[in-house]
């Protein structure tokens, strides 16, 4: 039941997210993604952070792939304002950049403050104490990429 009702709401906010990241980049940069610019643009964006996901899976650091994929996409949209300063292309519209940094900052806040309230209902509600105790401490294990609790 919970996932019928979860797809509305993941189509249309999956969709108001792509767009407001898509509209960081100006629209002349993206109209090029036929031409062999806009190849290496999509290349560069995608190495950039399939790489920095990977560096920080390997030593371990915690790392929102959102983040990542909207700091790549910056990153091209200033490397392409840099290359091609005499067209008189934009890079960024960095308008756009500060209202997806807002929500990136204050996303988390907003579901930390919900679980908060969610997990204070359903300790009123459910009262086996047991359930919110923590558990014991569990070894952690390495196996190259992979991670093994154990």
């Amino acid at each position: 039941m919970v996932g019928i009702l979860e797809l509305p709401r993941s189509g249309t906010s999956t969709g108001a997210v792509a767009f407001g990241i898509v509209s960081l980049l100006p629209v002349e940069l993206i109209l090029q993604v036929g031409s062999s610019a806009g190849f290496a643009m999509v290349f560069a964006l995608l190495t950039a952070a399939i790489l920095w996901n990977l560096g920080t899976w390997w030593f371990g650091l915690p790392a929102s792939s959102s983040h990542t994929l909207i700091g790549s996409i910056i990153g091209v949209g200033i490397a392409n304002q840099l290359m091609s300063a005499r067209t008189g292309t934009s890079g960024v519209d960095w308008a756009q950049a500060a209202n997806i940094g807002k929500s990136l900052l204050l996303s988390p806040i907003f579901g930390f403050v919900v679980a908060y309230l969610l997990l204070t209902v359903v300790k009123a509600i459910v009262k086996e104490k047991k359930l919110y105790e923590a558990r014991r401490a569990i070894s952690r294990r390495r196996f190259g990429f992979v991670d093994c609790w154990c």
